[in-house]
C-alpha cells in the first residue's frame, strides 16, 4: 500500500512537471521551462530508484517523450536581420540580388558609424531603375510574417517613386512624390483596385514601416506606428522575398524622374508571431443634416487582453481634429458613436481605431467618409462667385440680366450678391424670367432691404417647376436717381459661369458698363430633385413591416431611407425595408425620410394603429410640390421671403365650410341687429361689432392659409374676440336689454 501511494504521488508530480513545462512553452518562458524540466528529471530519478522493475518501462517511455518534447524550440518563429553592419562601404550589400543600369547605383555607405544601403537613381530616363531583392526563406511560409524596415528619401523629383514590395503576397509600399500624391506613403495589394494612403513622409527623415502578413485570416496590416492600413490578401503564392527599387512603376511618364533613398534595419520574422488587433471601419448610418452615427467592428483582439475602441474624425482626408473614445472591450464586436454639431452638405472623414494600453499600440481601420444632407431639403444648383470682379450699376431705368440653365427640375431660392450706396430713391425690382419673356417670379426690394456692404441677399421664390433644357434669366432693374443713391450687382469681367452670360442696358450718364460684356453677375440658384416618398406597410400584432422601394428621385438616386417609428422627429432605423415591434397597443405616426445623392430630402407620414391580435396593410405617399404658373410675389419688406403671402391653395373642404359657416352666421346676426327695432332699442354698436368681428374671423382664416407670419393671424383673432366681448357686454348690459333682445329675437 505504501509503494502504491508513493507511485501515485510520483505520477502526479510527473504530470504536474509536464504541465508546467507546457506552460513555459506557451508563454515562451525559458525560466519556467527550465525549472519544470529539472524538477521532472528529479522526480523521474527518484521514481526509477524506488519502483519495481516492471514500472521502469512506462516511466522510461514518458522520459523519452519529455526529452523529445524538450528538443523542440520554445518558439518556432524565425527572425532574419539585415542591417549591413558586416558589409564594406562602397560595395554592394552582401547576399542581395542587385539590378543596376546607367546612372543608377546601389552600395553600402557609412553614416556616422552606422552602415546603411543607398539606392541612387540619377538616370533621367524612366525605363531605368535600381533594385535589390533577397529571399528570406527557402521553404513555404504559411504562418504569419512581420517585415520591418527603415527608409529615408534623400532626393526626389516630380513624379518619382520609391517602391517596396513583399513578393510573397505582392503587398506594396510606395513613397510617391507627384502633383496628386505630394510625398505620400501609399499601400496596396497588386490585386486591389484602390491604393490606401498610410501617411506623409519628409525629405531626409527616417521612417519606420512594419508590414504584418496575417495568413490565419488572409489579411495584411501596414503601419508607421502612427497610422495603420488594413486590407485583404488576394494572392499568397509568390516568392518569399523582399524587394526595394527606384521608380519601377512610372514607365509611361515622359517626365525626367529621379529618386534616391536609404534603407536599413530590415527585420523579417515569420512563424509564431504576436498578433495585432484588427478593427474595421463600417459605413456611417442615420445621417442627418447636423448629426450621424459612426460604426466600427473589432474583428480580432490579437494578443491583447483589453482594448480601447473609438473613432478619429475630421473634415479633410487623413486629417482628424476630433477623437471619440467609445468603450474598453475585452472581446471582438461592433461599436458605435453618435456625433453632432455638424454642418449641412459637408463631407466628413473618419476611421475606427483600437488602442492596446499594455503595449501602447494603436491600429486603425480604413478611412471612410459621409456627406450630411441639406437642412431644408434643397442644395445649390447653379452658382457664379469668386472671379475677378467689379460693380454693375443698377439705376436710371437701367437693368442687368444674368442667364442660367438649371440642372434640377425645381428652383426653391435665389441669392444675389448686391449692395447699395447712399439712399436710393426707388426700390430694386428683381425678376425671374423664362426664355419667352414670361415673368415667373418677381420681388420688390425697398432701399432698406438692401445692405450697405456687399452681401448675399436671399429670395425664396415659392418652389417653381422648371425645365433643365431651357434657359432662364435673373433681371435687376431700378429707376433710382443716381444722385440720391444706386444699387450695385457684383459682376465679373470674365465668363466664369459656363452655363450662361450677362447682358445689360444702362442709361446712367458717364457710366460705361462695357467691361462686363464678357462677364457674369454673381448669383446662386438653389434647387432640388423631384422626389416621391412612398411606402407600403403591413402590421401583424404589434410588429410593422415597411417597404419604400417605390420611392423615387429625378434626377439622382436615393441613398438613405430613414424611419421614425413614433413621430418624435428622430429616425431610429434605416433601410429600404425595415421592421419594428411596438411594446403596446396604440396609434403611431410612422415617417419615412428619403435622401438623394444631392442631399435633397422628402418625408411621408401616416398614422398606424397596432393592436395585439390584429393584422392590416396600407400605403402612403408624398411627392414634391411646386408651381409652374406665373406668380407675382411683390414683397416690400425684405429680400429673404417668398412674397408677403403665399396661398396654400387649394383650400380644404373643411376650410371652405368654416368660411361659409362663419360668414353666414356673422352676417345673419348683423342683419338682426340692423333691424329698425334693434337699432331703436340697442343702437348701432351691436350691428357694427358683429360685422367687424365677422370680418376679423374670416381674415384670420385667410391669413392662416396665406402662410403669413403667425403673429398677424394671432392679432386678428385677438381683435375679433375683443370686439365680440364688447358687443356681448353692450347687448346684455342690463336685464331690460336682455328682455328686449329676447322679444326681438322671437319676432
Amino acid at each position: 500500500m505504501q509503494s502504491k501511494g508513493r507511485n501515485l504521488l510520483c505520477l502526479i508530480a510527473i504530470l504536474a512537471c509536464i504541465a508546467v513545462a507546457g506552460i513555459g512553452v506557451a508563454v515562451q518562458s525559458i525560466f519556467i521551462f527550465a525549472v519544470s524540466l529539472l524538477a521532472l528529471c528529479g522526480v523521474l530519478v527518484y521514481s526509477i530508484s524506488k519502483m519495481y522493475e516492471n514500472h521502469i518501462k512506462p516511466l522510461l517511455a514518458i522520459f523519452i517523450a519529455i526529452l523529445l518534447f524538450s528538443l523542440f524550440p520554445l518558439s518556432n518563429a524565425t527572425t532574419v536581420t539585415w542591417d549591413f553592419e558586416s558589409d564594406t562601404p562602397g560595395q554592394d550589400p552582401t547576399g542581395w540580388n542587385i539590378d543596376e543600369s546607367t546612372n543608377t547605383n546601389i552600395e553600402v555607405y557609412d553614416d556616422g558609424g552606422n552602415k546603411r544601403c543607398f539606392l541612387d537613381d540619377d538616370n533621367p530616363g524612366h525605363f531605368e531603375y535600381a533594385s535589390m531583392y533577397r529571399n528570406f526563406s527557402d521553404d513555404l511560409v504559411t504562418d504569419n510574417i512581420n517585415i520591418t524596415f527603415d527608409v529615408k528619401i534623400t532626393e526626389e523629383t516630380n513624379h518619382s517613386f520609391f517602391h517596396v514590395e513583399t513578393l510573397v503576397t505582392q503587398i506594396c509600399v510606395d513613397f510617391i512624390n507627384t502633383s496628386g500624391n505630394y510625398r505620400d506613403i501609399i499601400v496596396y495589394d497588386w490585386n486591389e483596385g484602390t491604393p490606401h494612403k498610410l501617411a506623409d513622409y519628409q525629405l531626409n527623415s527616417w521612417k519606420t514601416i512594419s508590414i504584418y502578413i496575417l495568413f490565419h485570416n488572409f489579411s495584411y496590416a501596414v503601419t508607421d506606428y502612427n497610422n495603420t492600413i488594413w486590407g485583404d490578401i488576394i494572392n499568397a503564392t509568390g516568392e518569399k522575398s523582399i524587394a526595394f527599387s527606384t521608380d519601377p512603376l512610372d514607365s509611361e511618364t515622359t517626365d525626367n524622374t529621379t529618386v534616391n533613398a536609404s534603407v536599413d534595419n530590415i527585420i523579417i520574422s515569420y512563424g509564431s508571431l504576436a498578433n495585432l488587433p484588427q478593427v474595421e471601419t463600417m459605413n456611417a448610418t442615420l445621417i442627418r443634416w447636423n448629426s450621424a452615427r459612426l460604426n466600427g467592428n473589432l474583428t480580432s483582439m490579437g494578443d491583447a487582453s483589453s482594448l480601447e475602441v473609438g473613432f478619429q474624425f475630421g473634415t479633410s482626408p487623413g486629417t482628424y481634429t476630433s477623437n471619440f473614445y467609445v468603450d474598453t472591450v475585452i472581446e471582438p464586436g461592433t461599436f458605435q458613436c453618435s456625433v453632432g454639431n455638424l454642418e449641412e452638405l459637408t463631407t466628413y472623414y473618419y476611421r475606427a481605431y483600437a488602442f492596446d494600453p499594455d503595449t501602447l499600440t494603436t491600429v486603425y481601420g480604413e478611412e471612410k467618409s459621409f456627406t450630411t444632407h441639406s437642412r431644408y431639403g434643397y442644395h445649390i444648383d447653379q452658382e457664379c462667385y469668386g472671379c475677378d470682379h467689379g460693380n454693375f450699376w443698377v439705376g436710371e431705368t437701367g437693368y442687368g440680366i444674368q442667364s442660367f440653365k438649371p440642372s434640377m427640375p425645381i428652383i426653391t431660392k435665389i441669392s444675389l450678391y448686391i449692395e447699395k450706396e447712399l439712399s436710393p430713391s426707388d426700390p430694386l425690382n428683381v425678376y425671374l424670367i423664362d426664355d419667352t419673356d414670361n415673368i415667373l417670379r418677381s420681388i420688390t426690394l425697398n432701399p432698406g432691404d438692401v445692405p450697405s456692404t456687399i452681401s448675399w441677399v436671399e429670395w425664396d421664390i415659392n418652389d417653381l417647376f422648371v425645365s433643365t433644357s431651357r434657359t432662364y434669366y435673373i433681371k435687376l432693374q431700378s429707376d433710382t436717381d443716381v444722385d440720391s443713391g444706386i444699387y450695385y450687382w457684383k459682376t465679373s469681367y470674365d465668363n466664369c459661369y459656363q452655363n450662361g452670360s450677362f447682358t445689360y442696358s444702362c442709361e446712367i450718364p458717364g457710366y460705361d458698363p462695357s467691361q462686363f460684356s464678357n462677364g457674369d453677375a454673381f448669383f446662386r440658384i438653389y434647387g432640388r430633385a423631384n422626389l416621391t416618398a412612398h411606402f407600403t406597410y403591413t402590421y401583424e400584432n404589434l410588429t410593422i413591416y415597411v417597404d419604400a422601394s417605390n420611392s423615387s428621385s429625378n434626377p439622382g438616386s436615393i441613398v438613405y431611407y430613414q424611419w421614425d417609428w413614433d413621430g418624435n422627429g428622430w429616425y431610429e432605423d434605416e433601410g429600404i425595408t425595415a421592421t419594428h415591434t411596438y411594446s403596446q397597443n396604440g396609434t403611431y405616426n410612422v415617417t419615412l425620410k428619403i435622401v438623394n445623392e444631392y442631399g435633397d430630402w422628402l418625408t411621408a407620414t401616416t398614422s398606424i394603429t397596432v393592436v395585439a391580435g390584429q393584422n392590416g396593410t396600407g400605403e402612403t405617399e408624398n411627392s414634391s410640390q411646386a408651381s409652374g404658373d406665373e406668380v407675382n410675389d411683390n414683397e416690400g419688406n425684405n429680400g429673404n421671403g417668398g412674397g408677403w403671402f403665399t396661398w396654400k391653395l387649394p383650400f380644404s373642404w373643411f376650410a371652405i365650410f368654416i368660411l361659409a359657416f362663419v360668414g353666414i352666421i356673422g352676417f345673419a346676426l348683423a342683419a338682426f341687429f340692423m333691424k329698425p327695432e334693434s337699432i331703436q332699442h340697442l343702437g348701432y354698436a351691436p350691428a357694427a361689432g358683429t360685422i367687424l368681428s365677422t370680418i376679423l374671423i374670416l381674415t384670420s382664416i385667410l391669413l392662416y392659409h396665406a402662410d403669413v407670419a403667425w403673429y398677424w393671424t394671432a392679432l386678428s383673432i385677438a381683435g375679433a374676440f375683443f370686439i365680440i366681448f364688447l358687443t356681448v357686454k353692450i347687448v346684455l348690459a342690463s336685464p331690460k336689454r336682455k328682455k328686449i333682445v329676447k322679444r326681438l329675437w322671437g319676432r
